[in-house]
Order: structure tokens, then sequence, then C-alpha cells
């Protein structure tokens, strides 16, 4: 499998997280997040090796924010 497209999004994510941050650090996360989103939809985890496998869960699990806030 090609991953040209899955390496030219997580680079648009890692741009976004650079400084300045023009429009505000949540647009920019928010920004970075979408385009991760892009990268993992439809990806076909089996062709990759243990070490990018790794890296693709540490990045869902930092975009996982399920259980992350409390509304008291």
């Amino acid at each position: 499998m090609d991953y040209g497209y899955q390496s030219e999004k997580l680079s648009n994510a890692r741009h976004c997280l650079m400084l300045p941050h023009t429009h505000g650090e949540a647009v920019s996360i928010a920004d970075a997040f979408r385009e991760c989103g892009h990268a993992f939809h439809g990806l076909d985890e089996s062709g990759l090796d243990d070490n990018a496998r790794n890296w693709v869960n540490k990045i869902k699990e930092l975009m996982d924010i399920k259980g992350s806030f409390s509304i008291d």
C-alpha cells in the first residue's frame, strides 16, 4: 500500500501545530485533529510495521477526548 496520502496529512497536522498560531491555539489543534482523522480514515494498519502501528495508536490516543471533560 502507498502511504503518500497519510504522509501528506500527518505532515499537514504537524504544520498546524507549529508556531505561530495565527488563528489561535484551539483552532490549530482542531485543524491538526482533522488532518490526522483524514490520515487514519480507512487506514489498513496491517501493512504497517510495529513501530508505525505504535505511533498511529499513540496519536489516536491523544485525539481521544472521550471522558476528558467533567461538567460540574
